[in-house]
C-alpha cells in the first residue's frame, strides 16, 4: 500500500512533470516513500483561469501543451488537465516545518508555485516524477479533511513504482 495525495489541477500535472517539486500542507504528515498523484474533479477555489493564464504557471501549462498563444497573443486553452484521475506517481523524500528562512532560502520559482506558503507549514518534498501515460479513473473519496490517504499500487501500471 502507498499513499495517494490529492492536488487541484494544474498544479497536479505541474507536480507530476517535476516542475514544481514541493507543496506545502497543514496536516501532519509521517510517510516517505511513493505518492500517487490525484487530480480532483473541481478547480481550486481561487480564480482558476486567472491563475493559469498568468506568468509563471501559463509558461508551464504552454509547455506541457494545455495552453497556447493565438495570432492575437492571447492565450487560449488547448485542452485542459485531466480530472478525477491519479496523473501520476512522484517521491514524497523530505518534509520540513515552514519557516520564514525557509522560504527566503526558496528557489523563486517553486516559491511562486507554492502560492500557500507560510510558516508554521508543513512542506512536502517530491523527486522522481512519474506521468501516466494514461491517467486513471479515480474517485478520491474525501473526509473534509486534507491528508494523504491509503492507495493500492495494483491499480498502477507495471514498472511505475
Amino acid at each position: 500500500m502507498i499513499k495517494a495525495y490529492s492536488v487541484y489541477q494544474p498544479w497536479a500535472q505541474l507536480i507530476v512533470n517535476g516542475i514544481k517539486t514541493c507543496d506545502a500542507r497543514h496536516f501532519h504528515v509521517d510517510y516517505l516513500g511513493p505518492v500517487a498523484i490525484h487530480a480532483p474533479s473541481k478547480t481550486e477555489y481561487v480564480p482558476y483561469n486567472a491563475i493559469c493564464t498568468s506568468a509563471p504557471m501559463h509558461y508551464h501549462l504552454i509547455n506541457l501543451g494545455y495552453l497556447r498563444i493565438d495570432r492575437e497573443r492571447r492565450i487560449r486553452w488547448v485542452t485542459h488537465p485531466p480530472r478525477m484521475a491519479i496523473v501520476g506517481v512522484v517521491d514524497l523524500t523530505e518534509i520540513h516545518m515552514v519557516t520564514d528562512e525557509l522560504i527566503e532560502g526558496m528557489d523563486p520559482m517553486q516559491r511562486s508555485l507554492c502560492w500557500r506558503l507560510a510558516p508554521g507549514l508543513n512542506l512536502m518534498v517530491f523527486e522522481n516524477p512519474r506521468v501516466l501515460d494514461e491517467p486513471i479513473p479515480y474517485s478520491y473519496e474525501s473526509t473534509g479533511r486534507p491528508r494523504l490517504k491509503d492507495f493500492d499500487e495494483r491499480l498502477l501500471p507495471a514498472g511505475i513504482l
